[in-house]
């Protein structure tokens, strides 16, 4: 049963008791108060007890002084974004002394070609093998190619006839067989000139010719860079053949130590691009001393860049990361075929060792400038 609350009206009621609201001044710290003499604030009490004039003059020295370090902080950072914007550019400068260093080589390669394409040697062979005869003996012009390969540090040095069969070649004996990378000696005999490019070759090519490489090479595609010249009979002005050169770009190419030893420092590297996939094919890391065992091998630790470089249409792209044990301002350019489509990736990295002092200089003027002024 529930509970039930009864009350006479009789009996009296006591009233409530009344609520004592506190007026603002009871609230009101006087300064003679205990509050203040009891030290709130002890520390401020001598500034409490100047005259107001020296109060006046410390206030308006503490805003000065507030407004200098606030510039001074605002001048470290414009200076650190324009030090930044500045290692970059110096990535991509550097990165096209790695490029030019990279085409050198095909011009030199190119250069040769012109030459040795006119060759008796390679001429007569080439014309035999045009005209239905029997393949010449092969041993004089194999000789002829392996001296190309010899003095020129190359992998290839083949010569192909007008049905884009092997005639000679430098390495493994694979006369007869059909030889046209990246369709470029078909291209070259429809239309006669000169062709100097890059390619990707397969690992299971790489393996038929069997050129000198460090035995890892062998695994994976490789960035191969070409030099194609026609072969033409003086006598009829006939195309005849194509000798072609190749370099393949591995972890033993001179092409990333020489860009190092010339800019005394850094990272460099080079990558084959295959069915999407980067693939290292050389890199040293020297980072900011140039008597320091490079390291080899090193890849870049973000390969966002790689794809980036890749659609940025042969421009060179640029970003700071961390490679090994130091940061650098890294750029990169992609290496483009016959077609124009990017086929490989050369990188370069400046480190920021030189940015950092020039940071800590600045940082210091900065706060020296700052305090004169204050």
């Amino acid at each position: 049963m529930a509970t039930q609350f009864h009350h006479d009206l009789s009996e009296p009621v006591d009233p409530p008791e009344r609520i004592i609201k506190p007026t603002l001044s009871d609230l009101v710290v006087y300064p003679d108060q205990a509050s203040v003499q009891g030290g709130r604030f002890p520390l401020l009490q001598p500034f409490y007890d100047l005259p107001i004039q020296q109060k006046q003059r410390i206030g308006v020295l503490a805003s000065g002084l507030a407004s200098a370090v606030g510039l001074a902080g605002l001048g470290v950072l414009v200076t650190v974004a324009n030090g930044r914007s500045q290692l970059l550019d110096q990535a991509e400068s550097e990165l096209a002394v790695l490029k030019t260093q990279y085409d050198a080589k095909l011009n030199q390669m190119a250069s040769s070609g012109q030459r040795q394409a006119s060759n008796s040697t390679i001429v007569q062979a080439a014309s035999n093998y045009a005209s239905d005869l029997a393949l010449p003996e092969t041993d004089q012009v194999r000789e002829f190619l392996q001296t190309q390969v010899t003095s020129l540090d190359l992998e290839y040095a083949t010569l192909v006839g007008k049905d884009m069969r092997i005639i000679a070649s430098a390495n493994s004996d694979r006369r007869g067989e059909q030889f046209d990378p990246d369709g470029l000696v078909g291209t070259i005999l429809a239309n006669p000139r000169q062709v100097k490019t890059n390619s990707v070759v397969v690992a299971a090519e790489l393996q038929r010719e069997a050129p000198v490489l460090p035995s890892d090479s062998f695994g994976q595609d490789a960035l191969v860079r070409y030099a194609l010249t026609p072969v033409i009979n003086p006598e009829t002005g006939e195309t005849v053949g194509v000798l072609v050169l190749g370099d393949v770009v591995d972890r033993e190419s001179a092409i990333i130590k020489d860009s190092l030893a010339s800019l005394n420092d850094g990272y460099g590297a080079a990558y084959a691009r295959s069915q999407g996939n980067y693939l290292l094919a050389s890199s040293l890391n020297l980072g900011n001393a140039r008597n320091t065992q490079a390291g080899v091998n090193v890849p870049v630790p973000d390969p966002a860049i790689l794809e980036w470089a890749s659609t940025a249409q042969g421009k060179p792209v640029a970003k700071r990361m961390q490679v090994g044990d130091q940061r650098y301002g890294v750029a990169a350019q992609a290496v483009l075929n016959f077609r124009n489509e990017p086929i490989g990736v050369l990188v370069r990295g400046t480190p920021e060792v030189a940015l950092n002092s020039l940071l800590q200089r600045s940082l210091l003027l900065h706060w020296g400038q700052s305090a004169w002024q204050a």
